[in-house]
């Protein structure tokens, strides 16, 4: 299962100033300490309604979390990059320096035969880790990250905004992949607002 941790908002302030500024309409504003106001919230949601040229106040709203997911996760979210960045764990410096397990790898979902598969690879990567700590011979290091299973599980803190997080919910909600579905609901229940957010903009 995905897991999303230290999710963190900021920014709220400074977003609600900005939605402010087209006509100058600083004194309705009513947001503090980032708790938006009913002025503040109601402006919000019906720029978000007008649509995606109208809601840059979102591109505004930060947002940070560790997730830790499948690799194959992460070739799908990758796609969401409007002001995104990551650092993940390296697989370059640590593929080599614990033996991997059956809890690396995302198996939700795997049939009986397919967690065959996944075992058997499982057990031909720690063969060849033991080689390469042994030897230093690349060609081992080459092969491990070769037949390293597309699920296994690799940690990275996210940065993003809600825009970006709209864009995601909207795009994935009920897709095939089951890790998006975790990372939905862990996101909804994490970020402040951003039901009524999706909401508006759908």
């Amino acid at each position: 299962m995905l897991e999303v941790k230290h999710l963190e908002v900021y920014g709220i302030d400074a977003a609600m100033r900005g939605l402010r500024n087209p006509l100058n309409s600083w004194d309705k504003g009513d947001t503090k300490d980032g708790v938006i106001g009913k002025n503040d919230l109601e402006l919000l949601l019906k720029l978000c309604k007008a649509g995606t040229s109208h809601r840059k106040v979102l591109r505004q709203i930060m947002v940070s979390m560790d997730i830790k997911a499948s690799i194959a996760f992460w070739k799908d979210f990758d796609q969401y990059k409007v002001g995104t960045v990551t650092n993940s764990c390296s697989f370059m410096h640590t593929l080599h320096k614990q033996p991997l397990t059956m809890d690396d790898i995302e198996t939700d979902g795997c049939s009986p035969s397919g967690l065959a598969v996944v075992e058997a690879t499982v057990e031909e990567f720690n063969v060849l880790r033991e080689k390469f700590v042994e030897t230093g011979e690349k060609q081992y290091w080459y092969d491990m990250l070769t037949i390293l299973p597309y699920r296994t599980k690799q940690l990275r803190t996210w940065t993003g905004n809600y825009e970006v997080l709209v864009s995601a919910i909207q795009q994935r909600t009920g897709h095939k992949q089951r890790e998006f579905a975790d990372f939905i609901g862990q996101v909804k229940a994490g970020c402040p607002y951003l039901c009524q957010i999706v909401e508006a903009c759908s």
